[in-house]
């Protein structure tokens, strides 16, 4: 069972090597951090496909690609440090770090979809149905 008043200490955050040996959560990080990788190249691919008629999505997919990309690369180079065992770079607290990067980064782009985002889907809409009704050329 794991005891919660270690979570209160200092040196529970900095230690130089915490835990050798004990790898049991790394596995179930790798697989998080594994599905990260893979959901950022999947929603790279379908809001690229959705941006060829829509460029709108095109800077939502970009922004969601970076985030999850990088927080899973930076995720991956943190189960490598830890596993190796490497003095300060396999510090807790750099996993702490790396999970408030990753919810203050969400929380960027979620601010930017609520605003931004859809104030560019509502104004490419209403500049298409200008578009429409506008004469056209004549070849």
């Amino acid at each position: 069972m794991f005891d919660f008043n270690v979570l209160k200490d200092l040196s529970f955050y900095f230690a130089a090597r915490p835990s050798v040996g004990n790898f049991g959560f790394l596995v179930p990080l790798a697989i998080l951090f594994g599905v990260m990788l893979i959901l950022a190249i999947y929603l790279k691919v379908v809001y690229g496909i959705y941006a060829k008629k829509k460029p709108y999505y095109n800077e939502l997919g970009d922004r969601l690609f970076n985030w999850l990309a990088t927080v899973s690369i930076l995720g991956f180079l943190y189960i490598f440090f830890r596993y190796e065992g490497i003095m300060y770079l396999s510090a807790r607290i750099l996993l702490f770090a790396l999970i408030i990067i990753f919810i203050y980064w969400g929380y960027t782009i979620w601010k930017f979809y609520r605003d931004e985002w859809k104030m560019k889907k509502a104004k490419f809409h209403v500049n298409k149905e200008k578009k429409h009704y506008m004469p056209k050329r004549k070849k």
